[in-house]
């Protein structure tokens, strides 16, 4: 096992112009290098699966949507972990196969494709054949106090500097966002922009959380959960100054550079992926 391949960097934050004004860019998409994808989640992926290795298991599953990368990510944790592992993906008949689905297997995953269909039946029907080899099924959406923790630590390094002022991030599981808070000496004001799931739930899944890991910061008066208008699978094209995902991230920018002008300065942006 290569242990230096299991740990992330600090990342840096870039200072970038927007609308004329000035946005700094947490570049978490830089977390993890080679053979990973550029993806923050992999702080939790990899904490999540160093637990499961400890606990004696050595067959992980994933389950993953046609634009999420984090089953490439699964799969080369796994690799450097020594651990077996299982990416499921639901596919609509006449479908291509995703790129990064054909890097996990290379990876050495095995894939197994479910009917199309909704994602809770598909992610049970994962889970159900996970169980049933004796492995772990990793929860949907990485939903877990030991990505939230690892996130956590990473968003404590964040200096007052940005204290005073405004955080954009996307919100997909939430997972991100709850590191955030959880990790920050002291909040901004944020602003969540979801990427698919309704803002209710998603607060709702913060507090969850922060209560199971036993956080009792005061930050709902400073967490804006801003509906965007974008199903999840919906595309945002506009232009960005460093990678980020069109389908998470870009998403975010837009809505920032549409309100830039209210946003308490400093702006940071937390991008999340490409």
């Amino acid at each position: 096992m290569e242990s230096h391949l299991l740990a992330g960097i600090h990342t840096p934050i870039e200072e970038y112009k927007s609308m004329g004004q000035p946005v700094f860019v947490k570049r978490e998409d830089l977390a993890y290098g080679d053979p990973y994808p550029p993806l923050a989640k992999m702080r939790g992926i990899v904490a999540l699966m160093k637990k499961q290795k400890e606990l004696g298991q050595n067959l992980i599953g994933i389950y993953d949507t046609r634009i999420s990368k984090s089953g490439w990510g699964v799969a080369a944790a796994a690799q450097v972990l020594e651990m077996q592992c299982v990416v499921y993906q639901a596919r609509g008949k006449g479908m291509p196969e995703p790129s990064q689905i054909d890097t996990a297997r290379q990876l050495g995953a095995e894939i197994v494709f479910l009917p199309g269909g909704m994602t809770s039946l598909a992610y049970q029907r994962a889970k159900k054949d996970m169980l049933g080899r004796g492995g772990f099924m990793i929860p949907v959406g990485l939903v877990s106090t030991e990505a939230v923790c690892a996130v956590g630590e990473e968003a404590a390094t964040i200096g007052e500097k940005f204290f005073g002022g405004s955080l954009v991030i996307s919100v997909g599981s939430a997972i991100t966002l709850s590191g955030v808070i959880l990790g920050l000496p002291e909040l901004p004001e944020i602003y969540g922009i979801s990427c698919g799931m309704s803002p209710k739930r998603q607060m709702g899944r913060v507090a969850k959380l922060l209560n199971e890991i036993g956080c009792e910061k005061r930050w709902s008066n400073k967490v804006n959960f801003v509906e965007s208008g974008y199903g999840y699978y919906d595309r945002e094209d506009c232009e960005t100054p460093f990678p980020c995902s069109p389908y998470y991230d870009k998403k975010a920018w837009k809505w920032m550079e549409d309100h830039i002008s209210d946003l308490p300065q400093p702006i940071l942006f937390w991008n999340i992926g490409v």
